[in-house]
């Protein structure tokens, strides 16, 4: 132990830089984020009826197509398939930056989103 200091007492008297360990580090600023809630039908039989909620807005749509029109999605060719579509929906939200953080589905899916503020 004694030669180790002494060593590192002659590395930094000839200007090297010697790492040192349990020396606090300034922490990085935590992250922000915003959150947004997206309610959609569970089934096919279901209304199709979608929300969407954050702090800034609220989308309202009948149907997955009129949804995805208010939402200026880019969906160049439309699943008539129940999951398809919803998944295609989920995707644009991934490609705006949203993250999905959570899901229920006891009648109606609401999913929770999350994307980092800049």
């Amino acid at each position: 132990m004694r030669t180790c200091v002494t060593i590192s007492l002659i590395l930094i008297s000839m200007g090297f830089h010697v790492p040192t360990v349990g020396i606090a580090q300034d922490k990085p600023p935590a992250a922000k984020w915003e959150y947004a809630n997206l309610r959609a039908p569970s089934n096919p039989k279901d209304p199709q009826h979608f929300t969407w909620v954050t702090e800034k807005e609220d989308v309202i749509g009948d149907g997955w197509k009129e949804f995805a029109e208010r939402m200026k999605f880019e969906i160049k060719e439309p699943s008539t398939d129940f999951t398809k579509a919803r998944i295609q929906l989920l995707n644009q939200f991934g490609a705006k930056g949203w993250e999905l953080v959570s899901s229920t589905e006891p009648g109606q899916t609401r999913y929770l989103f999350k994307r980092r503020i800049p």
